[in-house]
């Protein structure tokens, strides 16, 4: 019977994975419910530093980046999402950041336009959710009201001399009374 509570000793006395959640816990409950979390992914993926350190210097030391810069997003989201080999088991298409390149939120971005959208903006920052997941700010039914999160903001659309209504238009259009009031995706 001694072998239980010697193996509960070294379960608590071991560093845990990731240590983050103690002094950013109102980011970890949000992180936790997300896809990357399911799937194993941890702070220092995308934030660096030391997850096991029990200090916050320990913690912000070595390749620590912090709150990556809205330009850096993209090609930091596509670290993994851009390799065929780590998207494969989820059958997740990888050319997302070409694409992304390609558009005018990214042809702007290119420019040193840090306004645009960039992937957390769409996606979330800690909690990204799976399309298919109703919550999900990509979820199809919900990608108008996602859109309008920037292109309903006067002043921004005013910066691009846009007006600041295109969900109005949308929602007013056939494809938007498809979508938003029959269901029709």
């Amino acid at each position: 019977m001694i072998a239980a509570p010697l193996l509960l000793l070294a379960v608590m006395a071991a560093p845990r994975a990731d240590m983050c959640g103690v002094c950013h816990s109102d980011v970890r409950v949000t992180f936790d419910s997300s896809v990357h979390a399911v799937e194993g992914i941890r702070c220092s993926s995308c934030h660096g530093g030391d997850p096991t350190a029990t200090t916050v210097p320990g913690a912000h030391r070595g390749d620590f980046r912090g709150v990556p810069r809205r330009r850096d997003t993209p090609a930091l989201c596509a670290a993994c999402h851009a390799d065929v080999g780590r998207m494969r088991p989820y059958n997740l298409p990888t050319d997302q950041l070409a694409l992304y390149q390609t558009s005018q939120h990214g042809r702007l971005l290119a420019k040193g336009d840090e306004r645009v959208a960039v992937c957390t903006d769409c996606h979330g920052v800690h909690d990204i959710r799976r399309r298919s997941d109703p919550q999900a700010r990509v979820f199809p039914p919900n990608i108008p009201k996602t859109c309008s999160a920037c292109h309903a903001d006067a002043a921004l659309m005013a910066g691009y001399g846009r007006k600041a209504d295109a969900y109005g238009d949308y929602a007013a259009s056939v494809h938007g009374k498809a979508l938003l009031e029959k269901g029709d995706r």
